[in-house]
């Protein structure tokens, strides 16, 4: 058909506007049209039903028009679902709107005539410039993650009868799926969809070949872990595995298998064979800093596994470890966990304080620091200028500190890698 654009006149066809029809389904629902009606409606000539393939313009791409017409588009971006950087979770990039040539009237004109089977003549389109959205929009893109996060929460992966022994994560999920906007469309075989989230089945089985298979163990290793007071695990010793053998043949269709569940919004896929589920061990750590004691004790399952000693905030009282009435330079009572750590650290800062009064602080280069409360409190290496060991610390029977909790430079790095991120610290008078 012909398009023109500021006294520039060219042709194009659908295929030059990237838009594909699909011949084979409208064919397939030519044959099948009437076939459900009953013998007398199925043979009345006079009773006709139309076919009404669907071909979507929105899917016209301006580049061709670019070309022939010069009319210098800028391409929208289409949204897309992307891993978060931490690995864990799906996230939406947003869509981009782009400027240029229209090419939604050129597609309709010409898709008037595939429709009418060649019966109908495109008149000439006269292209404009507008803005030109994207095929795949914002928000097709976030009904496309409510999707995939409402199928992570079956806990997609491979079973044998009810115990799941290898996950399909976020990631390889994402991977074998595409959005496609046109949920009307038929799909090729091997794919299956749900909502606008379209599944591939080869895609799937090459995952599971290339990453689980290989992994399986006939025989099972126990996992380890560390936990904390929540039984929240905060470090993998051993990942540990299921022991799997699996009947001949069960996982060669693991593909197909998996898209009929994920379209039906359901994680598991069946398969034959023996299970030998792996245990978990775990070990609690949790952290006790007493500031009457002014002790920091290191636990493991309850048990107490060192004892070091500590100077607090110099607004903690040294007998009793309650906070003066001010709460300046106090070491804060009460349950935190530990949520970030610097084996160094250049601490400087200013503080007012109840009197109006300015404290100031800069020390270089303070060890093994663990902070545990998100006002600024540490478990660190206590910050003098020399080496101050557990038993000086004792000695000096002092609080120094504007809230951390300073330990000996003999036993700073040995709490530094036992205490990891997430340990439970409980501060009591």
């Amino acid at each position: 058909m012909k398009v023109s654009y500021n006294g520039k006149t060219d042709s194009v066809t659908l295929a030059d506007l990237g838009i594909k029809v699909d011949a084979n389904a409208i064919a397939q629902e030519a044959v099948n049209a009437k076939r459900q009606d009953n013998v007398f409606a199925r043979y009345a000539f006079w009773n006709k039903q139309d076919v009404t393939p669907n071909i979507d313009v929105k899917t016209a791409s301006s580049s061709t028009l670019d070309q022939k017409l010069s009319t210098n588009s800028q391409q929208p971006t289409d949204a897309k679902l992307q891993m978060s950087q931490d690995g864990t979770t799906i996230e939406v990039v947003e869509a981009q709107e782009g400027n240029g040539a229209d090419p939604t009237a050129v597609a309709s004109e010409a898709v008037k005539a595939v429709e009418s089977l060649g019966s109908y003549q495109p008149k000439e389109v006269a292209v404009q410039i507008k803005n030109i959205d994207p095929a795949i929009t914002t928000d097709d893109a976030n009904a496309a993650k409510t999707t995939l996060d409402k199928l992570m929460q079956q806990n997609p992966g491979v079973y044998i009868g009810s115990e799941r022994f290898a996950a399909f994560t976020p990631a390889m999920i994402l991977s074998a799926a595409h959005i496609d906007t046109d949920t009307k469309s038929s799909l090729p075989e091997g794919q299956s969809r749900n909502g606008n989230v379209v599944f591939d089945a080869a895609a799937l089985q090459k995952i599971y070949d290339e990453q689980i298979k290989p992994n399986l163990k006939s025989t099972k290793e126990d996992r380890e872990v560390i936990v904390n007071n929540s039984d929240k695990e905060i470090k993998v010793i051993k990942e540990g595995h299921d022991g799997v053998t699996l009947d001949n043949g069960a996982d060669s269709n693991i593909g197909t298998q998996a898209i009929a569940a994920f379209s039906a919004n359901k994680g598991n896929v069946e398969v034959s064979g023996k299970l030998d589920p792996m245990k978990v061990k775990k070990t609690k750590r949790h952290v006790v800093v007493d500031l009457s004691d002014h002790k920091v004790y290191a636990y493991e399952n309850d048990k107490l596994i060192k004892s070091m000693s500590m100077s607090a905030g110099q607004g903690n009282d040294f007998t009793t470890g309650k906070c003066q009435a001010s709460g300046d330079l106090c070491t804060p009572e009460g349950d935190f966990e530990v949520w970030l750590k610097y084996d160094s650290q250049d601490m400087s800062g200013t503080l007012t304080l109840s009197n109006g009064q300015k404290e100031k602080w800069d020390v270089k280069d303070v060890g093994f620091v663990n902070y545990f409360s998100k006002t600024g409190c540490a478990i660190h290496r206590i910050a003098t200028g020399t080496s101050f060991s557990d038993a000086q610390i004792a000695a000096m029977a002092k609080n120094t500190s504007h809230g951390c909790v300073g330990i000996g430079w003999d036993v700073a790095e040995w709490f530094y890698n036992w205490c990891v991120m997430g340990t439970s610290v409980h501060v009591q008078e």
